[in-house]
């Protein structure tokens, strides 16, 4: 009943912590607390979001933090 997913998030919001919002199990925009200092492959637990129990209840939302590719470019000088 517990559903996995994975949030890319910036290096610097990883850092920092914060909110995050991404799409629940039934459409509905969930709140993901982001903890100061949350780690690469590092899993956050957001319970009852899972699917549903067979004797009731639901299972738990397991978001496993991955950093987004931070790429710069730059403007070759002298052309």
């Amino acid at each position: 009943s517990d559903l996995r997913c994975d949030l890319k998030i910036k290096s610097e919001r990883a850092a920092q912590g914060g909110m995050e919002m991404i799409a629940g199990v039934t459409g509905a925009m969930l709140r993901v607390q982001i903890p100061r200092g949350v780690g690469r492959n590092e899993v956050l637990r957001v319970p009852g979001e899972g699917l549903p129990k067979p004797r009731g209840g639901r299972g738990d939302l397991l978001v496993r933090i991955t950093y987004r590719i931070e790429v710069r470019f730059t403007r070759a000088s002298g052309r």
